[in-house]
């Protein structure tokens, strides 16, 4: 009988227990494989020396189809499971992987909180009055033109004269709306609603002659307002409002988490993380990835250095020139941290009979009860 005996290597990130998620990929698509990326990530073309053709780097693998040529036996994390992997074994390559890469969607790394600030605001506005007085002449019939600034109201027109009885009434029309004088003095025109520009026309019912004519126009017009506000109210108060909001809280440090698979078997060179924060045109390297070519491994960085900035991440490997083996990404999740968030970060299985312990593998043995701690 052969006994096993699994060790867990454990890492707690801690964090925001109420963690927003900003990307999450597992890459479980349906239907055969290798396939193409989800929607939003990118991959570059690479030439494929075993078809003269080009072709993406990254595709949708599991692990029987990144082991298509027998050199890249890349473990299940679960049976079925698929992920996103560069493949220099297998058709159609051997590859030109000197840099292969995959590209997350781009996001934003900002989260607040806002706090409504209610208050009551009044504005009461500023007015001036702009007149303008016009000695019209003497006539039988006289029309003349008054301009104002913009946004001035026309309020009345004082319209002076000598006339005989007989010329009376004096008819007047300002802007279409008709008037009758019999006598000199004011129109009041605030209800009409005439604005910056209005004619007036006056003329006598038998041809009278009037003379000094005279019209003086009084307008309002805004020069500005004073705001008064009480500061801060009450939501139920009369002519409450939100008037503000505040940024309470600001999210200050989101991870990176995902798992890969790195073996740098048969001469292939480095795999990054990298982040870029100007749209792709230069790229910071987050962390080199370390090689294990039996498990499996997890990373989580933090991308608190880029906290309010719109970024995307990019996942980079390299043959080094050689017909290596390959690079593996899956579940990569870009979240505020979690407060407890304990994961494995790696597992080995060991035979307790094998005789072998400098790799790894230790013998089975017993410890006397009367050694063992309660």
């Amino acid at each position: 009988m052969r006994n096993f005996i699994l060790f867990l290597l454990g890492l707690c990130i801690c964090q925001n227990i109420n963690s927003q998620v900003l990307l999450q990929e597992n890459f479980q698509t349906s239907g055969a494989v290798p396939t193409v990326l989800p929607a939003g990530w990118f991959t570059n073309l690479v030439f494929q020396n075993q078809t003269f053709n080009e072709g993406p780097a990254f595709s949708v693998h599991n692990s029987a189809s990144a082991n298509n040529g027998g050199y890249w036996p890349v473990p299940e994390l679960s049976i079925g499971n698929h992920f996103a992997g560069v493949n220099d074994d297998g058709e159609p390559c051997d590859c030109d992987n000197i840099d292969a890469w995959l590209q997350t969607p781009g996001f934003e790394l900002t989260q607040y909180s806002y706090e409504e600030v209610w208050g009551i605001i009044n504005y009461s506005p500023v007015v001036d009055t702009w007149i303008d007085s016009q000695f019209l002449g003497d006539g039988p019939e006289i029309i003349s033109e008054f301009y104002g600034t913009p946004g001035l109201q026309w309020d009345s027109i004082y319209v002076g004269f000598d006339v005989s009885p007989n010329g009376l009434p004096v008819n007047v029309d300002i802007l279409g709306n008709f008037f009758q004088l019999y006598e000199p003095g004011y129109i009041n025109l605030s209800a009409l609603g005439i604005t910056d520009y209005m004619y007036i026309y006056l003329w006598t019912g038998n041809g009278e002659l009037m003379q000094n004519v005279f019209a003086e126009v009084y307008g309002i017009y805004e020069t500005g307002e004073i705001l008064t506000d009480t500061i801060p109210a009450n939501p139920g108060d009369l002519g409450a409002e939100v008037v503000d909001l505040i940024a309470t809280q600001v999210a200050d440090n989101y991870t990176l988490s995902f798992n890969y698979y790195h073996d740098a078997n048969y001469g292939g060179g480095d795999a990054t993380v990298q982040v870029s924060a100007d749209g792709g045109i230069t790229w910071n390297i987050l962390d080199i990835l370390s090689i294990d070519q039996d498990v499996w491994q997890t990373k989580i960085v933090s991308l608190s250095a880029y906290l309010g900035q719109y970024v995307m991440i990019r996942f980079q490997w390299s043959d080094n020139g050689a017909w290596a083996s390959g690079f593996a990404v899956d579940n990569v999740v870009v979240r505020e941290g979690l407060m407890n968030d304990l994961i494995a970060i790696k597992a080995k299985a060991s035979d307790w009979n094998s005789s072998t312990f400098g790799f790894g593998y230790w013998e089975y043995s017993q410890v006397p009860l009367t050694q063992a701690s309660p």
